[in-house]
């Protein structure tokens, strides 16, 4: 995958982000190897913690991270474009952890640049998860 960070609107229309988008899940689009956030919307972001989409883009995802790691774990079973994963997650609220049915596949953003979608049906932020 190139270096750069494609258009919010340029993937957002693209063909598989475009429903998960709609349907208003945390969608993200990370390097192929999982290294680089690439583009996310606003539920992405809170779902790994940032406040904003800029500083999720700018810092990367937190490894050390459990939602993190659990995404990294099923994305490497995705490695074809067209390769989908569905998966149960535990995602962190308050003081307990709520599952989530999320989806990881391999997409084509351009010839040649491959990248992983993550999609999860979650509220606002990861403190409103109990609303889902």
């Amino acid at each position: 995958m190139s270096a750069k960070q494609y258009p919010f609107i340029d993937v957002a229309v693209h063909e598989r982000v475009r429903l998960p988008f709609a349907r208003g899940e945390a969608v993200v689009l990370f390097s192929r190897n999982m290294a680089r956030v690439l583009w996310a919307n606003g539920r992405g972001a809170a779902l790994f913690g940032h406040d904003n989409i800029y500083d999720f883009l700018d810092a990367g995802p937190d490894r050390a991270d459990v939602t993190f790691r659990q995404l990294a774990a099923t994305a490497q079973q995705v490695q074809a474009p067209g390769d989908r994963r569905t998966f149960l997650m535990r995602i962190g609220s308050g003081f307990r952890s709520v599952p989530v049915t999320a989806a990881v596949e391999t997409v084509t953003i351009r010839a040649g640049d491959d990248a992983i979608l993550f999609s999860a049906p979650i509220g606002p932020g990861r403190q409103d998860l109990h609303e889902t």
